[in-house]
């Protein structure tokens, strides 16, 4: 496939420009454009590949020096001169000490190995990485197709997304290549034959004096080792020793180890001098006498030591230890009488050797500091003191701690005899301070105290329970006084009536046999008293929505012809299916509560915008199967009207203006079938509000009333808001 530039459709490329989306750049491109950059590629570069070569700036890669790196290690000669020059040296050496010396030509041969080996595994991590097989084969294809197009671009669009991947690739194997390279040191063997031959020639040396023959083996083998090593220790001895040092707390396993490496280059550590290896005048210190424990607390010493120098060099200063200043607290007790010049003496000492306190001042409380009190504050602590001391003082009843005490074991405070106990106890213990309050009976009291005694512990318990409610009132009450007041007298005690069991109870009372006067007397009494809101009953008032169920009527085949589910919103969703051949019903399933008020709100979802019906009421239960929504004519349909022909506000939704409007379509019902009142309404916004008539008695009369649907040419009801209120919020 040949490709023509994509600016110059006349030339054929002779660069791939990777960050263009228009990949192939002619030589008029680089003249015109004046293109330059890390991401150009030859064409012929690509063309003209080897397995040993390198394409400039392929493949992507975040650092362009990566790819130079590969070049050069892949391009740098291998050094077969020095391999020649280790061969000859090796031929050399051979003669003098073949066994060993053959030994190390194998050694140092594995090594050069693998320093060849790591270089054409680079080479081969570059090619496949780089694919220029395939590179070539997309780029010189013949067929010049619309396929073959888009080939070569999702292999460059590829390499381009593999860009970080390959960078750690390459990243990854420079970084073997180098560790390899690292481990040979071709100058090695040279020194130790240097090293060797010297020692041979001391040894030829020693065999050529003339007491010779008066030496045996054993002398020979000593001489030999103080000529290798030139003293009594050796250097590998001293950096062992030094390592050694128990306070750098090394493990064994770790100084063996060192040991056998040091050991391993020996030969050349030896060699070196270190006659000034410590500072003049200055020797290690020994610690191999102290204990672990005595190590750690130098230790933690000396950190604590570097830790405050590190703050000094940064302008800060360091805070004194609590356990030092706990413990100069005490020292420097107003009793003691010490200097504050031996104070600070003996703080500094203390600071040196802080660590060493921390297990042992625990920090339990504050240590009160007299310093910081008045002279007549300490006069009175002496006084006090002094009391403690008076053991006949001590043993006489104190008439303010009986009087703390009766008040405490007060009946209504329900203490435990156990705890009055312990208390009596403490209090005896503080007698000398408790004494010192000025108390008498006529002063402590406002009224006579309420006299408890004779009351059992359930009647105790029952006051008790009404003094936690009065408490929660009064609770309430603080907190909602921002809040507008409720116009009803009813609520005058309780800001959440829905929670008050007063509240409820008093709506089931029957108060037709009582006149107004006693029903007041009767509501403020039990509002006054809260007694009933002391005890758990079942609250009427909650929302339904989530609970509410709605089921399909058997007329008209209703039953065959809807779907009732909750969407995620957990709102009841009343479909229907033959919505345009036949009218579908559904009702509530359970009999709405005469006493209970409720709020519904009901979404209708029509299949078209201006022909169809929607009816929303109330009908008897056992109707319900039998007869349609309306046949009570208590029920509000957008197209007539049953019985819902009040206007309290607005138009009637009927309104022919309104009947197939949004408006109509989300409705807000209010029933409280005791109070005569079922109301629709616009919802949110209340602009049109009907009603049944005032002198509507069917609703009153009738008994087992549901909530009904009824719609024809409706895809769905959506019970949006079912709940019992306490009131109807005013609109």
């Amino acid at each position: 496939m040949q490709f023509n530039c994509d600016r110059h459709q006349q030339f054929h490329p002779i660069y791939i420009k990777l960050d263009d989306d228009q990949y192939f750049k002619c030589a008029k491109c680089i003249t015109q454009y004046k293109i330059s950059g890390d991401q150009l590629i030859l064409v012929e570069e690509v063309n003209q590949y080897s397995q040993s070569s390198i394409i400039s700036n392929w493949p992507p890669v975040n650092d362009s020096q990566l790819l130079s790196q590969v070049e050069q290690i892949v391009n740098k000669d291998s050094d077969k001169s020095q391999i020649k020059i280790l061969n000859d040296f090796f031929e050399n050496f051979r003669r003098e000490l073949n066994e060993q010396l053959t030994n190390l030509q194998q050694i140092i041969n594995i090594q050069i190995n693998k320093y060849q080996n790591s270089n054409q595994t680079l080479l081969d991590v570059y090619n496949k990485l780089a694919e220029k097989q395939v590179f070539k084969q997309l780029l010189t294809s013949q067929t010049n197709t619309q396929e073959s197009t888009v080939q070569f671009t999702l292999f460059l669009k590829d390499k381009i997304e593999q860009r970080s991947q390959i960078s750690q690739e390459l990243i990854k194997s420079i970084g073997n290549y180098n560790q390899s390279i690292q481990e040979i040191d071709l100058d090695l063997p040279k020194k130790i034959k240097e090293d060797i031959i010297h020692s041979l020639e001391k040894v030829c040396l020693y065999f050529q004096e003339d007491n010779y023959k008066q030496n045996n083996n054993k002398e020979l083998n000593y001489n030999f080792r103080q000529m290798k090593f030139n003293s009594d220790q050796s250097n590998v001895d001293k950096l062992i020793q030094l390592i050694s040092n128990k306070s750098n707390f090394c493990t064994q396993r770790f100084i063996s180890k060192i040991e056998q490496i040091l050991n391993k280059y020996s030969v050349l550590i030896n060699k070196e001098d270190m006659e000034d290896l410590f500072i003049e005048q200055k020797q290690p210190i020994d610690f191999s006498s102290l204990s672990i424990p005595q190590l750690e607390d130098i230790r933690e010493i000396v950190q604590n030591q570097t830790y405050k120098n590190k703050l000094l060099e940064e302008g800060k200063q360091a805070q004194c230890s609590p356990y030092i200043e706990q413990m100069i607290n005490l020292i420097s007790n107003r009793s003691n009488q010490v200097s504050k010049q031996s104070i600070n003496k003996i703080k500094q000492s203390l600071e040196k050797v802080e660590p060493l306190f921390k297990d042992i001042i625990q920090l339990d409380g504050e240590v009160e500091d007299f310093h910081k009190i008045k002279e007549s504050q300490y006069k009175t602590i002496l006084k006090l003191a002094k009391k403690y001391q008076d053991i006949e003082y001590m043993n006489q009843p104190s008439e303010n701690v009986n009087r703390i005490l009766r008040l405490i074991s007060n009946n209504s405070n329900f203490v435990r005899s156990k705890y009055l106990q312990e208390i009596e106890e403490k209090l005896d213990s503080l007698k000398a301070i408790i004494d010192e309050i000025q108390i008498n009976d006529e002063d402590m009291f406002t009224s006579t105290p309420i006299d408890f005694r004779y009351m059992s512990y359930d009647q105790l318990q029952l006051i008790n329970n009404l003094v936690k409610k009065y408490s929660e009132i009064n609770h309430l009450q603080v907190d909602n006084l921002h809040k507008s007041p409720v116009k009803d007298p009813l609520y005058n005690t309780y800001l959440n009536e829905s929670t008050n069991n007063t509240f409820i109870v008093l709506q089931y009372i029957d108060f037709k046999f009582f006149n107004e006067s006693d029903k007041t007397k009767i509501r403020d009494i039990l509002y006054k008293y809260p007694i009933l809101d002391t005890i758990d009953i079942a609250n009427p008032y909650k929302d339904l929505t989530k609970e509410v169920n709605f089921t399909p009527s058997l007329y008209n085949d209703s039953d065959k012809n809807v779907k009732i589910w909750r969407n995620p919103q957990q709102e009841l969703v009343i479909d229907h299916f033959q919505y345009q051949s036949q009218s579908i019903q559904t009702v509530f399933d359970a009999d709405l509560d005469p006493n209970l008020k409720y709020v519904v709100r009901i979404e209708i979802e029509p299949m078209n915008n201006f022909n169809y019906y929607s009816r929303i009421g109330l009908i008897r239960s056992f109707n319900k199967n039998t007869h349609r929504i309306f046949a009570d004519n208590l029920c509000y349909c957008n197209q007539n009207s049953y019985g819902i022909t009040k206007v309290i506000k607005g138009k009637r939704l009927n309104d022919p203006s309104l009947r197939f409007s949004l408006k109509a379509r989300n409705l807000e019902f209010r029933i409280w079938i005791k109070g005569k009142i079922f109301m629709v309404a616009d919802y949110p916004g209340y602009q049109n509000i009907n009603s049944i008539e005032d002198d509507a008695k069917e609703i009153e009369l009738y008994s087992s009333l549901t909530l009904g649907t009824l719609g024809f040419n409706i895809k769905s009801f959506i019970i949006k808001y079912f709940k019992v209120v306490d009131h109807f919020p005013q609109i």
